[in-house]
């Protein structure tokens, strides 16, 4: 698919859904209202930090403020726009924006076109903290997402023209994702895949090496596996994302060679009510390799407990600890001078008073 015929699907996309528009125009103007649907999320954090060079500090921060509007156009075509503001972090902005073409009465099949987190990696947790996999693997891409669904099976295929323009600026970047999921009596079990043909469009390590992936010729291709097994209120989580090949020596080095970064996680949670609250409790343990360039921790492990004191609202502490690469090991990034991991120790306490609506 090149950037003129994505560019026709959309037009066509925009046109069909002014002319439903129009011709539901007689309707009353209250009608409307009934196909729009406003959710969001408001998150305030209380945070204490003691880094790798032992230098305290805390906080009071906004985390997350979010706010999703989806709209059903008619029987086959939706859209979605969320914004997003994190405080020091992410500005407010458009975190996705999409149409989706999609009857699952009447077909299988659906089609997705916008800006969407691409199916690769699944990132599940029950505690604040997202993942080490999360940071290596998450990618935000304008993409064009063709899948299937049954009541057991999914398959999806993406393409994108991501930062990586590997010789030309055109759609060369895409992806596939397979799952399989299945609910019996008290027991569920959710397992998936993955593949990316361009790891280095990952937000983080777009982030990391801006220059290079720019200018890179070959992509670095990276895969992904997760599963997750639920029985009653126990959850148990495990994820493993990996880059298939080595990064280029003027990317991403580590001691001295061309870095094949990835990272797994596991995590246990249980869900149960104690005075009538839900409550969950969960620890995970994850660790990353050669992924000390990307600012990532060469282990981490997370421990925390929710509890919904009130209707849509939850409030949650959380400890994290991450250990550092050792100070024999080296990383280059983008160019730059090599530096050393420290060896160290980091801790992580927060506090959280989150409402949903």
């Amino acid at each position: 698919m090149n950037k003129s015929a994505l560019a026709s699907i959309v037009s066509l996309l925009a046109m069909a859904t002014v002319a439903t528009a129009q011709a539901d125009s007689h309707q009353s103007a209250s009608k409307w209202t009934d196909n729009i649907t406003i959710s969001g999320a408001v998150e305030v954090d209380a945070v204490s930090n003691s880094t790798y060079a032992d230098v305290d500090t805390s906080d009071l921060v906004v985390s997350t403020v979010e706010l999703a509007i989806d709209g059903t156009v008619n029987d086959w075509v939706s859209a979605n726009i969320t914004l997003l503001y994190e405080e020091d972090d992410t500005p407010l902005d458009v975190d996705s924006a999409s149409i989706t073409i999609a009857n699952p009465e009447k077909s299988p099949i659906f089609l997705t076109l916008g800006n969407i987190t691409v199916p690769f990696g699944s990132y599940s947790s029950n505690l604040l903290s997202d993942p080490l996999t999360s940071s290596l693997g998450e990618t935000v891409e304008t993409a064009a997402l063709l899948g299937a669904t049954n009541d057991n099976f999914s398959a999806s295929v993406y393409v994108f023209n991501g930062s990586s323009n590997t010789g030309d600026d055109t759609i060369d970047q895409y992806g596939f994702a397979l799952g399989y999921s299945r609910t019996t009596g008290d027991l569920s079990v959710e397992v998936g895949t993955g593949w990316i043909n361009s790891l280095e469009d990952s937000d983080t390590v777009q982030d990391a090496i801006p220059t290079q992936v720019a200018a890179m010729t070959d992509s670095i291709p990276g895969a992904e596996i997760h599963a997750s097994l639920g029985y009653k209120g126990l959850t148990i989580i495990g994820e493993y994302v990996t880059a298939v090949e080595d990064f280029e020596t003027t990317a991403i080095t580590f001691n001295g060679s061309g870095a094949q970064p990835s990272a797994w996680s596991t995590e246990v949670g249980y869900t149960f009510e104690i005075a009538q609250k839900e409550t969950t409790i969960a620890a995970s343990y994850q660790n990353s390799d050669e992924a000390l360039g990307l600012g990532m921790a060469k282990s981490t492990f997370i421990a925390g407990v929710s509890v919904n004191v009130l209707e849509n609202a939850t409030a949650s502490l959380e400890w994290k600890r991450d250990t550092d690469y050792d100070k024999t090991d080296s990383s280059a990034v983008d160019g730059a001078a090599a530096t050393a991991g420290t060896g160290e120790d980091q801790n992580q306490v927060t506090l959280r008073l989150g409402v949903g609506f």
